[in-house]
């Protein structure tokens, strides 16, 4: 297990909140969902970047070369550093890269002890965002800090950016192109003639 202190609800550090673009969270649920052949899941493995301005907001995902079975998932560390070089070269610091998602395919949402020792080797500055998913839809997700102090908190909550779009111009286009009629019956029947006629 980690060596440090987990933060209880009673705690007096408050308990972080990720916040998710819609773009980072389609891409997590896109990659857990479909990655799978012959009806058979496998596990896999994501990278992200965060908001330089809040350690707290996911902003993309990067997804590594990598290796998985329905019970592992090995990332190329090749890779991976070619993509922190790549970042570094865009002016993105490498104190954002701290998200770490992986899949559990089709078994439970939790974290193993090679998950444990995967978040253990960050040991960064800034909060390190762990996730762990399912093809049904579940997950957990976990804060840790390295400094000053040894602290974790499982079972964050999380809160999604959906994309807020203007449709009032569509709107506008859109109702020109609608044409509404009512018709108005203005000759009276009796209720057997309506059913006579086949009209109720």
């Amino acid at each position: 297990m980690s060596q440090g202190t987990k933060i209880s609800k009673s705690a007096c550090i408050k308990k972080p909140i990720l916040t998710i673009s819609w773009l980072a969270w389609s891409k997590i649920w896109k990659l857990t969902e479909h990655n799978h052949e012959r009806g058979k899941f496998y596990e896999c493995t994501s990278l992200g970047i965060m908001d330089p301005n809040d350690p707290c907001r996911l902003l993309d995902v990067f997804v590594p070369e990598q290796d998985n079975t329905g019970t592992s998932t090995t990332v190329d560390e090749d890779d991976q550093m070619t993509w922190l070089a790549d970042c570094v070269a865009k002016g993105i610091d490498p104190g954002q890269l701290v998200f770490w998602h992986h899949s559990h395919a089709d078994m439970d949402v939790f974290w193993s002890s090679t998950d444990i020792d995967n978040i253990d080797r960050y040991d960064g500055d800034n909060i390190q965002w762990s996730m762990v998913t399912n093809a049904e839809g579940e997950y957990k997700i976990r804060a840790d800090l390295f400094s000053p102090l040894r602290y974790w908190w499982d079972d964050c909550e999380c809160k999604v950016e959906y994309p807020q779009v203007d449709l009032e111009d569509w709107w506008d286009s859109a109702q020109d192109k609608i044409t509404n009629k009512s018709y108005v019956v203005t000759k009276k029947y009796t209720r057997q003639q309506v059913i006579g006629k086949g009209l109720g």
